[in-house]
């Protein structure tokens, strides 16, 4: 199972991808086109766990923001809280029941953090995966992203849009397990501070700082 640094880069499902999928290079510009209209966004969530057998073994909830370049503020408030934010350089990772905070560099690779495709490029894409889209019903669209390097940390990525707005990601794993984000109250380009974006340390908390 993804670790949640690994989670926080996004996002899910492996599906079959049918002939009847659109042209690659049309579904990779079609892609391009709505992220790139996101320079930033916030939303709530409910993240969902399951086995390979599509059993759910864990729920979450929280929100969170993102804006470009990089910068990701992810906060689970149930059932188990836990914040982990950076500012397009730094990671911070705060457990509040372990008192604990590691702190590391930031990783913008689209094949470690699918969050990264909100300020990925649409060569850089197309280099990475193989992308496909299908109409999943008569409000949503879908495209499924196969990262073509081995050494990704998940087999496959989707994303679905309704009014083209992100409304839920799903990946798979090696073992099968999927991760669910569903999306709600989504604002596409609010004003977020830059202070949302940098992880004060309380007193007293222990830190494990990875960053040189």
């Amino acid at each position: 199972m993804l670790t949640s640094n690994q989670l926080l880069k996004v996002i899910l499902v492996i599906l079959p991808i049918s002939e009847s999928l659109a042209d690659e290079t049309l579904a990779s510009q079609s892609l391009s086109e709505l992220l790139g209209t996101v320079n930033s966004l916030s939303a709530e969530f409910i993240q969902t766990l399951s086995d390979a057998n599509g059993n759910i073994f864990e729920t979450s909830y929280g929100s969170f923001s993102i804006a470009q370049p990089n910068k990701v503020r992810w906060v689970v408030t149930k059932p188990m809280p836990q914040q982990i934010i950076s500012n397009g350089e730094i990671l911070w990772i705060f457990d509040p029941d372990l008192e604990q905070v590691v702190i590391q560099p930031y990783d913008s690779d689209v094949l470690v953090s699918p969050a990264s495709l909100f300020s990925a490029n649409l060569q850089q894409m197309s280099d990475d995966f193989d992308i496909s889209y299908k109409p999943s019903d008569s409000v949503s669209d879908s495209y499924y992203l196969l990262p073509k390097s081995s050494s990704a940390l998940y087999q496959s990525l989707r994303i679905d849009f309704q009014n083209r707005k992100p409304v839920s990601f799903e990946f798979i794993d090696a073992m099968q397990q999927s991760t669910r984000i569903d999306l709600g109250d989504v604002i596409v380009n609010p004003p977020l501070a830059d202070g949302l974006f940098v992880f004060e340390v309380p007193a007293e908390i222990d830190v494990i700082n990875h960053v040189k």
